[in-house]
């Protein structure tokens, strides 16, 4: 856990400046004090991840925080690591990852509770 958490990036950036800039610099492999890099996090999550895969048949439910899903969209979706906060994980919405085989796709990111994508027009 990040001793900072529950700071926002306007806290960090005003009270702990030199922290703030080498995140900025380096986002994968910054670790803050007392808390894990992205790296870690995605050394840690997609083994994790990969046996769930392989050893569940059918629907599998994570319940993730936003680093979570984004490390395992990032590597879905072969994307950099440079750029998960690119990826917009929204509170409480759902992201739909279906597999076939050893086949993965990114079938909805920040689905409502119904299925629906934020913007979607109901009729």
């Amino acid at each position: 856990m990040y001793k900072r958490q529950g700071f926002t990036f306007g806290d960090v950036r005003q009270k702990y400046p030199a922290e703030y800039e080498k995140r900025g610099k380096d986002i994968v492999n910054y670790r803050p004090p007392g808390g894990e890099s992205f790296a870690d996090l995605a050394g840690r999550v997609l083994p994790a991840f990969a046996k769930i895969a392989e050893e569940t048949a059918g629907n599998i439910v994570i319940v993730g925080h936003a680093g979570v899903n984004r490390v395992i969209l990032c590597h879905l979706q072969q994307i950099d690591l440079r750029h998960l906060l690119s990826i917009k994980q929204e509170y409480g919405q759902v992201t739909v990852i279906q597999q076939s085989g050893n086949i993965f796709r990114v079938g909805g990111v920040n689905l409502d509770n119904i299925g629906r994508q934020e913007g979607d027009i109901l009729h």
